[in-house]
């Protein structure tokens, strides 16, 4: 007895040790900023403990002693956290940092290189490095980097695939290209590139690819900003751009602003043999071009489950100039002229989304928007041989009102696969009207989009959509109604050794704009006339191609080869009227291009990144009308750009050059000739990088690069136009950066209709 009831004792003793309390302890964090109110789960065996955060992120566990512990956390916008945690004291001390939900990118296959490359048959995601880039640099320093992508943020050119114009957009959201110099590389998390975007980006036209530039996300606020000034040394070229952002609890606020005014001087000759006779006309323009665009978004965080944007832009320009000049008709007589002129386009536009999670992988949005485009070419003529003066007023305008509820389901499972799935349906009502108020047409479009992504393996994923389209315009005498179906089709394999086959299809619709439908007479210049076409039918674009892109370490190459034809095609086509020849539209031609392009990014000598882009395509345009001046025109066209950056002298200046050439280019009505474009850009920062310099020279290669000459000939018919400008500059750009360090981007999608001709 006196053994057991010493064995009892001494075994409570050991068991009492062995419940000695220990503590484990941290904080809950994203990008370093304590998150509150957030709840922890810790497991020991099929026991559960729970602490909820406090105001500096805190939480705290008492237990017993065990050598293994299990944390989980799971919290509403954010990434489920688990881990095993070693004990090897009486205090553990453990943090964890959480990492946002980020909702625009797939759960796609990664293929480990040294920038991370991502890519799936939607899209292919490159991972951005801010280190590979100067201090302060810009948005734009980066896209000029991302294979396979050429972009000028001075003349606004954007080319993906060497063939296929970008449209910029950020964190989802559709934005101009001058939105990008508010964006520094330190912000920016990874760009994304789709070369054949499906309905969740644009239903209608096939506009070429989206360049979409996702940004970090930092949780704390309050306001950032720079202002951007650039003077010009000729052609009284002068910019100011100020970007500003502010976020204050569930508040945030971005606004970017930019005016530029740029003066030109261009040459203009024409030369024209028809049944007229012979016909020359040569003309100097003094032109004075200002721009302004302007750019709000407003995000309201209604709750943990809603938030509220809306967002107001402008866009518009007015070119205004005088002209003088001669023509001369069958080598009789010589008409001095001169010319006052303006063209100005003014397009604003008001939107608004409400969105709602319904869970972490489901989500409800509700979008609306309004704009309003209003284009106004004026003129007025004045010959030497009368005192009367001819006088033009041409207006087109759209006034346009869209709806749009969307609903998305990511990462479901389907059969045991991966699958994200968006649908929605869209109302747009339009009203165009044009100088004389007795002439509109209404237009209503209803349709309904399906859209699924699918992650079939890790080598294999497709992305499927299709759109159903039921399109009705009228006015007092027309009344045309029709449908039509729409698909997008994009699979992509991944080889072993890094290899990506992808293959796609896609068919858009693309709608005549105000100013194609307007069917006043605007004399360009005496003998020269433009119209438009009120009985205009809405071109249907088929698109295919198949891209096969090699990874390396840091390099890249790639092999395209694509076609693109219409058979109603949209086209400038020739009519004469007496001793006028007027330019005027039809779906008249059948075109068919078919093309390659070759992609290459790699680096020269370990501190210059070379991103290069080179290819051709055999273009027909044919017009089969009884009428048709010109009825054949096709050639081979030469596209190709590169870029070369790369920081230099202890990472203090950054140096950039760039060029491109397109052409011949061609269309029904002629072959354009054009020249090598070629400029650079040098940047460095000073005042610990709070001000940042940089030096761009803009069309080294003078006046004859950005002109072009225009050849026409057929049968009975030809004419020569040639053009020369003066855009020829060097420009000195000084960038201010002021405020703190956070993420103010705007998940919530706005909608977009790029089914009208621009």
């Amino acid at each position: 007895m006196r053994f057991i009831i010493i064995s009892f004792f001494f075994l409570c003793t050991v068991s009492l040790f062995s419940q000695e309390k220990h503590a484990i302890s941290g904080k809950v964090l994203n990008d370093n900023v304590a998150l509150q109110d957030v709840l922890v789960e810790l497991k020991m065996g099929q026991t559960s403990k729970f602490s909820i955060t406090n105001k500096n992120g805190e939480y705290k566990f008492d237990y017993n002693t065990r050598d293994t512990v299990f944390i989980k956390v799971k919290s509403y916008g954010y990434k489920e956290f688990d881990s095993f945690v070693e004990i090897k004291g009486k205090n553990t001390l453990f943090n964890i940092e959480l990492v946002k939900l980020e909702p625009e990118l797939l759960n796609e296959v990664v293929i480990k290189s040294g920038e991370k490359i991502i890519t799936s048959a939607k899209k292919a995601i490159y991972q951005i490095n801010h280190k590979d880039y100067l201090k302060n640099a810009k948005a734009s320093d980066v896209l000029q980097s991302v294979p396979n992508v050429y972009f000028n943020e001075f003349d606004g050119k954007t080319l993906v695939d060497g063939v296929l114009t970008g449209k910029i957009f950020i964190d989802g959201l559709e934005a101009d290209a001058s939105e990008l110099k508010g964006l520094k590389v330190e912000d920016i998390k990874s760009v994304e590139i789709i070369n054949n975007p499906s309905v969740a980006y644009f239903k209608s036209e096939f506009l070429g690819a989206i360049i979409n530039v996702i940004t970090k996300t930092r949780a704390e606020g309050f306001f950032k900003g720079s202002l951007d000034g650039t003077v010009g040394a000729v052609n009284n070229y002068w910019s100011i751009s100020p970007n500003f952002s502010f976020k204050k609890d569930f508040f945030l606020l971005r606004t970017s602003f930019q005016y530029l005014n740029n003066d030109q001087v261009i040459d203009f000759t024409s030369r024209r043999i028809d049944e007229n006779g012979l016909f020359y006309q040569s003309n100097i323009n003094h032109s004075n071009g200002k721009q302004l665009n302007s750019n709000t978004r407003v995000a309201i965080k209604l709750n943990d489950k809603s938030n509220f944007t809306i967002s107001n832009n402008i866009n518009e320009y007015s070119f205004s100039g005088k002209a003088n000049g001669f023509t001369v008709l069958n080598e009789e007589e010589v008409n001095l002229f001169s010319k006052i002129g303006k063209e100005s386009m003014v397009n604003w536009n008001i939107a608004s989304v409400f969105n709602y999670k319904i869970a972490e992988n489901k989500a409800f949005f509700f979008k609306s928007s309004y704009s309003i485009f209003n284009n106004i070419n004026k003129s007025q003529f004045q010959f030497d041989n009368t005192s009367e003066i001819d006088y033009y007023d041409v207006q087109s305008k759209n006034n346009e009102l869209s709806l749009q509820a969307d609903y998305e389901f990511e990462e479901m499972r389907v059969f045991g696969k991966k699958m994200d799935f968006y649908t929605d349906i869209k109302y747009i009502n339009r009203k165009y009207r044009f100088s004389h108020d007795n002439f509109y047409v209404y237009q209503n479009v209803f349709d309904g989009s399906v859209e699924l992504d699918s992650e079939w393996s890790n080598k294999f994923s497709s992305e499927v959509s299709l759109t159903y389209e039921f399109t009705n315009n009228s006015n007092q005498l027309l009344r045309q109604s029709y449908n039509l179906v729409l698909p997008t089709i994009n699979s992509l394999y991944h080889f072993e050794n890094k290899l990506d086959l992808k293959v796609g299809y896609s068919r858009k619709v693309l709608r005549p704009s105000a100013s194609d439908l307007n069917d006043d007479v605007l004399i360009l210049y005496p003998g020269v006339a433009k119209q438009g076409n009120s009985e205009l039918d809405p071109q249907l674009r088929n698109y295919y191609f198949a891209m096969l892109t090699k990874f390396y370490t840091s390099d890249s190459f790639s092999l395209k080869i694509y076609n693109e034809s219409i058979n109603n095609a949209i086209t400038p086509v020739y009519r004469n009227d007496g001793n006028l020849l007027i330019q005027t539209l039809e779906n008249a031609a059948r075109y068919n291009s078919t093309g390659m392009n070759i992609g290459f990014k790699t680096k020269v000598l370990k501190k210059i990144t070379a991103n290069i882009n080179s290819g051709f395509d055999y273009n027909v345009f044919e017009d089969n009308s009884q009428d048709a001046i010109i009825g054949k025109n096709s050639g081979y066209t030469f596209r190709g750009n590169f870029n070369l950056n790369g920081i230099f002298f202890k990472d203090r200046l950054s140096i950039s050059i760039s060029g491109r050439q397109d052409g011949p280019n061609y269309s029904l009505l002629s072959k354009r000739i054009t020249n090598p474009y070629l400029d650079f850009t040098i940047s460095t920062n000073i005042f610990k990088g709070k001000l940042n310099l940089s030096l761009y020279g803009r069309n080294l290669l003078g006046r004859v690069s950005s002109g072009f000459t225009d050849i026409s000939e057929y049968n009975n018919f030809y004419q020569k136009i040639e053009t020369k400008n003066n855009s020829r500059n060097l420009l000195l750009t000084l960038t201010y950066n002021f405020g703190k360090k956070f993420s103010d981007r705007i998940e919530s999608q706005d909608i977009n209709n790029n089914d009208v001709r621009r």
